[in-house]
């Protein structure tokens, strides 16, 4: 059996840093939302802007952007992503 590890570990970092975005969200902003649905949505968010992400990532490695750009990238999105799952969550979209 074939496995991509360096894809399995960009889903689980974007995976990791979207949650970590959203609890610090929840946090900095004294939010209560129903964390079970803050999850979903985390799924439902990150599955919806994944190709986006990869097209992103693609164009700055195709351009030899360098990891420091790379690490800014899927910082920003992990924070966009975590943060509109929280919104779903709340209603506040």
């Amino acid at each position: 059996m074939e496995t991509n590890y360096g894809f399995d570990e960009l889903v689980k970092t974007v995976c990791d840093g979207t949650m970590l975005a959203a609890a610090n969200f929840i946090q900095s902003k004294s939010l209560k939302p129903d964390m079970a649905v803050v999850t979903e949505n985390i799924k439902t968010v990150v599955k919806a802007c994944f190709p986006g992400l990869m097209n992103e990532l693609k164009a700055a490695t195709d351009a030899h952007m360098g990891p420091e750009i790379y690490k800014s990238i899927l910082n920003t999105e992990c924070n966009l992503m975590g943060i509109r799952a929280v919104k779903m969550a709340l209603d506040l979209n």
